[in-house]
């Protein structure tokens, strides 16, 4: 049979392995969002140098940015979603 202490011992490597397998999973995956981020980041750079903007000096410049464009977005999507619904109920009788 085999002894406690062997046991023991394949035990506490399997929980190590186990252990660094999950530390490495962590890793990679923040590896990937740092990475996702610094690209995206790279993009709107590129973005605005493109259409001649500047770049934001700081942080809350970039939110004001943002936000403003969030607002252009909805209000625009907002009349789009009007000319549907006000579309929608002319087409609901009729079969293909």
């Amino acid at each position: 049979m085999l002894s406690a202490q062997f046991i023991n011992t394949v035990m506490a490597i399997a929980a190590a392995a186990i252990a660094l397998f999950i530390v490495y999973q962590i890793v990679k995956g923040v590896i990937k969002l740092v990475a996702i981020v610094l690209l995206l980041l790279i993009l709107y750079a590129g973005y605005l140098s493109y259409t001649g903007e500047k770049i934001p000096q700081s942080g809350a410049e970039l939110i004001q940015r943002l936000s403003g464009r969030v607002d252009m977005v909805r209000e625009k999507g907002g009349d789009v979603m009007k000319t549907i619904l006000r579309i929608a109920p002319e087409g609901e009788g009729k079969q293909r």
